[in-house]
């Protein structure tokens, strides 16, 4: 539709990337960011846009405290988005048409019905236990009437998701950066994520205060003893901790280079097949000449062959020939002598 309607490239990318961002939401999202290359035929030029989130200005490498759960869930995880920053960077220089045609179709499929794919209900599955924790994204892929999570066929909308997208088209990048209501509600939503966050460890700590005060009254002989212990817990669960997400990050970073090397190998693997495949029709290049000669010099062998053989054919033939005409030539001579 974009481009029937005299759309550039990016004037197409961008409504594809919107529309992936509804239909598959665990991969794509004004929420990201992206990379692209560009390609300008009529410059003959390539552009390379980095839109990729980034960390926030306040962010510094201590603040998850050692805690690899808190650089993969809660406030202190999430960067700042670029994907609407970047869509709207490539469409002041490469788009044609105006920036709010390119959100109608992905806000129609959000507010009619978006159809739960294959790829979307498999995320659903996986993420099952983590949606169930936090009631924002519970109440995005709940089915109300089965009470569980959406499975493939399923069809739900997206108002919330479309309101926001008809505010980008209006507001462009101010409607995620600022200054405009949306930013400011997205805003106290990452605070009230932190928030949550910080109540979650006070609530453990005082758990854990509760416990401690329990076990040295019901003790009071050990006091000391209990106390030391306590600590010891402590330390013990926070290196438990530390070490578990150390241990997380190792195996995440030895699994990527597991798939690295499984590409590699693959790449290697497929690449020594082409050669080899090279190298037999190069083998069979060869054999076909090398044939095609031999069949040229039996040719050849057959043809002095056959020219030697009429060649002595006719040898012995003239041979014969003078043989018969001597013996005529001395018969003549006898008859001579006799009539003499």
């Amino acid at each position: 539709d974009i481009l029937a309607k005299n759309g550039s490239a990016v004037d197409a990318a961008i409504a594809v990337l919107l529309c992936m961002g509804v239909i598959n939401p665990q991969s794509a999202g004004i929420g990201g960011g992206f990379l692209m290359l560009y390609y300008n035929r009529t410059q003959q030029a390539a552009y390379y846009i980095d839109a990729r989130e980034t960390a926030p200005e306040k962010a510094t490498e201590d603040m998850f405290q050692g805690n690899a759960t808190l650089a993969q869930f809660g406030g202190l995880a999430i960067a700042i988005p670029g994907e609407i920053a970047g869509y709207h960077d490539i469409h002041d220089r490469f788009g044609s048409l105006p920036w709010e045609e390119l959100f109608p179709p992905t806000i129609k499929i959000c507010r009619e019905g978006i159809t739960v794919n294959a790829h979307l209900a498999r995320a659903l599955r996986k993420k099952r236990e983590f949606i169930m924790q936090f009631e924002g994204i519970r109440n995005v892929f709940t089915n109300n009437e089965t009470k569980d999570l959406y499975k493939m066929g399923d069809v739900y909308t997206r108002n919330d998701l479309a309101d926001t997208l008809e505010a980008i088209a209006k507001e462009k990048s101010a409607a995620i950066y600022g200054p405009s209501k949306t930013a400011t509600n997205l805003l106290n939503d990452l605070r009230d994520a932190e928030r949550e966050q910080e109540l979650e460890l006070a609530r453990r700590e005082a758990r854990r205060k509760i416990e401690n005060e329990t076990r040295i009254r019901e003790a009071r002989h050990k006091e000391m003893e209990a106390r030391l212990k306590a600590e010891t817990r402590l330390k013990t669960g926070e290196q438990a901790r530390l070490k578990a997400g150390v241990e997380a990050s190792l195996k995440a970073e030895e699994e990527a280079k597991s798939v690295e090397e499984r590409r590699k190998m693959e790449e290697e693997r497929r690449m020594n097949e082409i050669i080899a495949w090279e190298e037999e029709m190069r083998l069979k290049k060869e054999i076909w000449l090398v044939e095609e000669q031999m069949r040229h010099v039996q040719e050849e062998h057959k043809m002095r062959m056959k020219a030697e053989e009429q060649k002595r054919f006719q040898e012995e033939r003239c041979k014969r020939m003078d043989e018969q005409n001597q013996l005529l030539s001395e018969e003549q001579e006898k008859l001579s002598d006799e009539d003499m």
